[in-house]
Formats: C-alpha cells, sequence, structure tokens
C-alpha cells in the first residue's frame, strides 16, 4: 500500500514537472528563427535569380505616379526624356521575362522603358539601429536588379541604344525575401545619352 502510494505521489510529480516544463518553453521568447534579424544584421552582395524569387518579382505591380527626381537644377538635370514631366502615369507589366513600364500623361502615351529580367540582383539589407537591442531587427532592404533599358516615345532619344540601369525594390523587413517587404521602387538611368532617375509605390502583392 505504501509503495502504491509512493509510486503514485512520483507519477504526479513527473508529470507536474512536464507540464511546467511545457509551459515555459510555450511562453519563452524565441531564440532563433530561420528568417529572424540579429541587431546589427548586414547583408550584402549578388544572388541568383532562382525560381522562387523569380515567382515573387512576378507579383510586383505599381501603385500611383512614377516621379522623375529633380534637384536644385529642377529639369536641366533631367537628360534623355523628351519635354520631361514631374511624374507620368505608370503601369508595369511583366510578361515571358520582360518588363515593360508603361508612361502617360493626362491621358496621353507617353512612352515605355523595358528591360529582360536579369539572371541575378544585389540585395542590400542593413539594420539601421543596431543599438536598439529588440528580438528580431528591422532591415532596411533593397534589392537590385541590374538591367539594360530602352525606350520608346519621349524615351526613345536618350534610349536609343540599351542603357545600364538599375531597378530597385526598396522597403523593410527580415533577413529572408518576401514580396510583402517592398513597399517603393526606383529607376536609375545613366548613359552617355540618358540621366535620369523615376521612383514611386509598390502596390500589395496579389
Amino acid at each position: 500500500m505504501i509503495l502504491a502510494k509512493r509510486h503514485h505521489l512520483r507519477n504526479a510529480v513527473q508529470t507536474s514537472l512536464l507540464t511546467a516544463l511545457v509551459l515555459l518553453e510555450m511562453n519563452a521568447p524565441a531564440q532563433s528563427c530561420a528568417c529572424c534579424a540579429e541587431p546589427g544584421e548586414r547583408h550584402t552582395g549578388t544572388i541568383a535569380i532562382d525560381q522562387y524569387l523569380q515567382q515573387d518579382l512576378a507579383l510586383t505591380q505599381l501603385t500611383g505616379p512614377a516621379n522623375v527626381f529633380v534637384n536644385n537644377c529642377d529639369m536641366e538635370c533631367v537628360v534623355g526624356i523628351k519635354d520631361p514631366q514631374y511624374d507620368y502615369d505608370a503601369n508595369l507589366t511583366i510578361a515571358d521575362g520582360r518588363w515593360s513600364l508603361t508612361l502617360g500623361k493626362n491621358g496621353v502615351m507617353r512612352g515605355t522603358i523595358s528591360f529582360l529580367q536579369p539572371a541575378t540582383a544585389t540585395q542590400f539589407f542593413v539594420d539601421t539601429a543596431p543599438d536598439q537591442i529588440t528580438p528580431s531587427a528591422r532591415l532596411y532592404k533593397e534589392l537590385r536588379l541590374p538591367v539594360a533599358v530602352t525606350g520608346t516615345g519621349d524615351f526613345a532619344k536618350g534610349l536609343k541604344w540599351p542603357a545600364l540601369s538599375e531597378f530597385i525594390l526598396i522597403g523593410s523587413g527580415n533577413v529572408c525575401t518576401q514580396p510583402s517587404n517592398f513597399t517603393h521602387w526606383q529607376l536609375t538611368v545613366k548613359s552617355d545619352d540618358a540621366d535620369f532617375s523615376l521612383f514611386g509605390r509598390l502596390a500589395p502583392p496579389q
């Protein structure tokens, strides 16, 4: 009888300890995860655009206008665009590896800028506030696509030859690349015949 009571008591204690350990593990903050960013984290370098990243890039859509970057010299420093506007109505289509940016103003088509999707991209992910110790840092993120752009309409003269450029997806998040991380875009064009930059917002991925 005494042995039976001792056995029952030991089982009860073991069960209580196991329950306590499970609860502690459930309530404890996660020490690590695959996509978590640590304070001071930084990732830069060239990566291949594999099938998964390609699928994510295919979801890229614009919302709102494409703005022309200007500084203190205003439109005098915008080279390669005929009759440049401060902003354009913009639409992006992606088909068979070709990205085409259609630009218009007040309902009038002004031209297109297009490029083939590259095989690689440069990632720039960096913690801009490493002194703020948090369980998971939030990184400033750029995914830069090196592209050779051509143009039609108002963009034909400056882009009569393919111009080496960058199409940049901009946003924030963890170390994993997800379409929802990116909220803005920028296209920088600089060649012998063109020197301008367009930028705007990205639509949430559907």
